[in-house]
């Protein structure tokens, strides 16, 4: 497995009611707890986990799913410090 898809279509990580709130985080730092990938690796492996979750759910934002996702979206924020992530074109720009 490369990264977070991969193991999301062997195991369904993310595929529950919580669309991989808390599960995607740990299984992000267990890729590079095992070696397979750097620290901010990891980071981009989340972020771009997470962008293809929220491409799926978007388009039915509207009434309970909407509150719903605000309070994802919270979490994801407020709680597991999503916005502090680096984005993959800050890592790109940094390296060059």
């Amino acid at each position: 497995m490369n990264n977070l898809v991969d193991l999301r279509r062997r195991t369904r990580l993310g595929m529950g009611p919580c669309q991989g709130e808390l599960c995607s985080y740990r299984a992000a730092s267990l890729f590079s707890e095992y070696g397979q990938v750097s620290g901010c690796q990891s980071s981009h492996l989340l972020v771009d986990f997470l962008e293809e979750r929220w491409k799926g759910i978007k388009p039915i934002f509207w009434g309970d799913a909407l509150r719903e996702a605000e309070f994802s979206y919270w979490i994801y924020e407020g709680l597991l410090g999503a916005s502090d992530l680096p984005s993959f074109d800050s890592a790109t720009e940094k390296q060059q």
